[in-house]
């Protein structure tokens, strides 16, 4: 005789409705019947019959009880109210909701850098441990920019999101999931970016000289001139140097020093694919980022993504953006990049 089998389920809060599902291969059922057991005792707790051509079965709020381990079977029911063998047992956890936010971020905060820190906070009643969590940036219409991907670093959760436009507002959101498979969510929480930015006057110091009746100006602006093919650029919205035809460039080789960690922002618009749109060099790396396009496994569009390349002497460090919809011609990214430690990272955001 066929049996049903009873899926597998995450922990849940029995404070809440559950609906356990089920599959069937005997006659067309009209019913089922749970049973549910403490898993410690084996003792009934729980019995539910329900009439339903679906195959489910659903537990009410509060006929369980949060910290308990549960084990439970369930039967189909024919249309002549006849019920099968019951299915193997699957255990399952009741635990009380955990409790996650960010704590570094309230919901309209204005945030006065191109970076921000968001640190979060996780606690749960029973002890249920979490297992991971990502968080992710989008403009103010919802749609995604980038995300951290899936992190581990449960002790102190945190992430540090980059490359933030000024005057423009966008959305977080953090995920995560427990150890038994419990999901939570903050929401999505609204930031708002207006950069703090020095006045003119504060990068200059004006010292008296009296003996001479004039006043000394230090001014600690530094002009750093660069070189480019052709020596006259080609400008695109005064803005933008155009680099599309192969050979052009700009280059930066004097009046500055890459020494340890350091970071730094490009604005790329129609990036030629497979292509070398930036480069530099430390001293001790030559540091290449690439726009490379690719069909992955599993999916049927292209999607585009920038390849960091560090080199050194002895070896060679390769990293990649997240992934992102190919560019269009007129799409602005900005491709952030920076070493912390001999650690490269590259994040890429669509301007919006």
């Amino acid at each position: 005789m066929a049996l049903p089998i009873l899926k597998s389920t995450v922990a849940f809060d029995a404070t809440a409705d559950h609906t356990f599902n089920f599959t069937w291969s005997g006659s067309q059922s009209y019913g089922s019947i749970l049973k549910i057991y403490n898993n410690s005792t084996n003792a009934l707790v729980y019995t539910s019959t329900v009439t339903s051509f679906k195959l489910e079965n659903t537990v009410p709020a509060s006929s369980l009880t949060n910290g308990t381990v549960y084990n439970a079977q369930i039967a189909s029911v024919d249309s002549a109210g006849t019920a099968s063998s019951y299915s193997s047992k699957i255990v399952f956890y009741c635990y009380t909701t955990p409790t996650f936010s960010f704590t570094s971020v309230v919901d309209s905060q204005t945030v006065n850098s191109s970076s921000l820190s968001c640190d979060l906070t996780y606690a749960q009643t029973e002890g249920e441990l979490l297992n991971s969590y990502k968080v992710t940036l989008y403009d103010i219409s919802k749609t995604q920019l980038s995300t951290s991907g899936l992190l581990y670093d449960t002790d102190s959760p945190t992430y540090k999101i980059t490359g933030l436009s000024d005057n423009t507002q966008y959305y977080i959101r953090a995920e995560g999931t427990t150890l038994r498979g419990m999901s939570m969510d903050t929401g999505y929480i609204l930031i708002s970016v207006d950069y703090v930015t020095p006045s003119t006057y504060a990068t200059v110091q004006l010292e008296n000289v009296p003996l001479q009746g004039s006043v000394q100006v230090t001014c600690n602006i530094k002009t750093i001139d660069g070189t480019s093919n052709p020596e006259t650029p080609t400008y695109i919205d005064s803005t933008k140097v155009d680099l599309t035809t192969s050979g052009t460039y700009v280059l930066y080789d004097s009046g500055f020093s890459i020494n340890g960690d350091f970071s730094t922002e490009l604005l790329v618009v129609n990036p030629t694919v497979y292509s070398t749109i930036f480069e530099c060099n430390d001293g001790t790396y030559n540091i290449t980022v690439k726009y490379c396009v690719n069909t992955f496994v599993g999916e049927t569009t292209e999607q585009c993504y920038f390849l960091l390349t560090a080199t050194n002497a002895i070896t060679e460090y390769r990293i990649t953006s997240n992934l992102m919809t190919v560019l269009g011609t007129s799409d602005e990214c900005y491709v952030l990049i920076r070493r912390v430690d001999n650690l490269f990272d590259i994040t890429t955001i669509l301007k919006t």
